[in-house]
């Protein structure tokens, strides 16, 4: 906490002997699933002190402090997350003191204790124990106690509302109290403390602190106060628009409170600053309405899809559905669209910074996403969970050509009716756009009818096979298998040198088939639902 400079005889950053130390320690005092950081993660801060209030001795002498500082999350390996601290202070006294300087600290801490592996940023006399002051797990509960540095913190909100400038924001609010004896180069008082953390409720990252603290001796005494301000940073502190309309605007401004939140808090940042200070990499956030604006871009963005997310964004625009992209100059990091037709979005992205911006500017009731995406930042309950499967260097499968051959354009009235009766919705547009946009597709026979159908999106040395579909009344037939290798046996004789399929865990057909033909799972992707008790089946991804 950002308690005195000795608090207790644990911190000595009072006066101008101890200016470094009351510059680090300002992040004592500032700074669905638990949150943990991330890399990337980061906040700007302006820590400041000041000395007032003196009797006795210390009648008449004041002094202060100011700091302003950046930390970054560098990286998370295992337990161990690393942070770097880069900043600048000054400090004046009464007595004409002046000082200033520059601080660059890098603490490691645990993710499981909090507590510091090495590069302490803080002076404290138990580094063994202290914990560190700028993060802690999330959701917290009103009651709970929390370690901060030194110090036992209660939770006396979950619903804190904290200004910042003119706006109120939602936060978590922890408090301590107490009383110490303070032996450094101020003197030997006994100090009696209030102190107040304020952490984003999603993050678990600092807000803002404030510290008050009254010393006193046989001789002398004076007054103690510390603030830590978040000035910027990566993650957004909700809005309290209840307070925000009828402090700031009253009843009558609602409509305006109403804009400020939507680009505040519903739609999200529209630049982010991801990486470190040193290495940064800025991402833009904005709508592809034209072909053009998808036109050269690198793919990325996804672990699993990320050689096919311009494939997924040309054919929605195509299709006039929305789409949004996370884009690191001309490279996708990001996307999340939303199909009108099935009424089901997709949300991709590597870093969950990016998620949680791209699913404030396009809200989605029911969306699948990436299965390294933690799904506590989606505020949506799991429907479904897709295994991602994957096949090296295909070869190719014998099939028979007698009941699976290549798709044409006068099988598409045909597969779109079959698409309807197995998913239960529309899927002409989805069909007709995969069939238009170059995938290979293939339909299954039985007589002279079409009984199923499949296809596949190849994208260079890359495939992804989709949509594996066989109407109720042939299944068990060996359709599933016929369409599968005839798919598998064209991707190798294009040179595909990697090929993945998802497929829901329900689809207990569907996996052996694919498993038999050599997939291998990678990962999962997540159907969620804001809206459970309305969701609709999702047997595949339309997208």
């Amino acid at each position: 906490m950002s308690r005195g400079l000795g608090s207790r005889g644990r911190y000595a950053r009072w006066g101008v002997l101890l200016a470094i130390g009351a510059l680090l320690l300002p992040f004592a005092g500032v700074a669905a699933i638990a949150a943990t950081p991330h890399v990337g993660d980061r906040f700007d801060y302006d820590y400041n002190t000041n000395v007032d209030g003196g009797t006795g001795d210390y009648y008449g002498y004041t002094d202060h402090m100011r700091s302003h500082s950046s930390y970054s999350v560098q990286s998370v390996q295992g337990d161990q997350v690393t942070v770097r601290g880069l900043g600048s202070w000054t400090f004046d006294g009464s007595d004409g003191t002046h000082q200033s300087g520059t601080v660059d600290v890098t603490p490691v801490f645990s993710l499981t204790t909090r507590r510091y592996y090495s590069g302490i940023d803080v002076n404290t006399s138990n580094p063994n124990t202290t914990t560190v002051w700028f993060w802690i797990p999330t959701p917290t509960t009103a009651g709970q106690t929390i370690p901060v540095l030194d110090d036992i913190f209660t939770v006396t909100s979950t619903d804190a509302t904290l200004w910042l400038g003119v706006v109120p924001h939602k936060t978590l609010l922890l408090e301590a109290s107490g009383q110490y004896k303070r032996n450094d180069a101020y003197g030997q008082f006994d100090a009696t403390y209030h102190d107040q953390y304020y952490f984003d409720r999603d993050s678990g990252f600092i807000v803002a602190e404030l510290f008050d603290e009254h010393d006193a001796n046989f001789a002398a005494g004076f007054h103690y106060h510390a603030e830590v301000w978040v000035t910027s940073s990566s993650y957004s502190v909700p809005v309290d628009t209840v307070t925000f309309s009828l402090v700031d605007l009253g009843l009558p401004g609602i409509s305006a409170v109403g804009l400020v939140t939507a680009v505040r808090v519903r739609r999200g940042p529209s630049h982010l600053r991801l990486g470190s200070k040193d290495f940064p990499t800025d991402v833009r956030i904005r709508k592809a309405k034209h072909p053009a604006d998808v036109t050269n871009l690198v793919p990325d963005g996804s672990p699993f899809f990320g050689p096919f997310l311009a494939v997924f964004a040309e054919r929605s625009i195509a299709e006039r559905d929305p789409v949004i992209l996370a884009l690191a100059d001309r490279k996708i990091v990001g996307m999340s669209l939303f199909d009108r037709e099935s009424m089901i979005g997709s949300l991709f992205a590597s870093e969950e910074v990016v998620a949680r911006v791209l699913a404030k500017r396009l809200r989605m009731r029911d969306f699948f996403a990436d299965g390294n995406l933690p799904g506590r930042i989606f505020r949506a309950k799991e429907i479904d969970r897709f295994t991602i499967l994957q096949l090296q260097n295909p070869t190719a499968p014998a099939y028979d050509a007698t009941i699976v051959r290549p798709m044409t354009a006068a099988d598409l009235s045909d597969v779109v009716a079959i698409a309807g009766q197995v998913y239960g919705g529309r899927s002409r547009k989805f069909v007709e756009s995969s069939f238009r946009g170059g995938d290979l597709g293939f339909v299954a026979m039985q007589g002279p009818a079409v009984a199923g159908f499949g296809f596949a999106t190849v994208v260079g040395p890359v495939a992804r096979l989709h949509t594996l579909t066989v109407v109720a009344t042939d299944r068990a037939r060996g359709l599933g298998t016929e369409l599968t290798n005839a798919r598998l046996a064209t991707l190798a004789a294009l040179g595909v040198e990697r090929v993945i399929v998802e497929i829901s865990k329900q689809n207990v057909a569907s996996l052996r088939i694919a498993t038999r033909a050599g997939f291998a799972p990678i990962g999962e992707t997540i159907y969620y639902s804001r809206k459970p008790e309305a969701a609709p089946t999702a047997l595949q991804r339309q997208t």
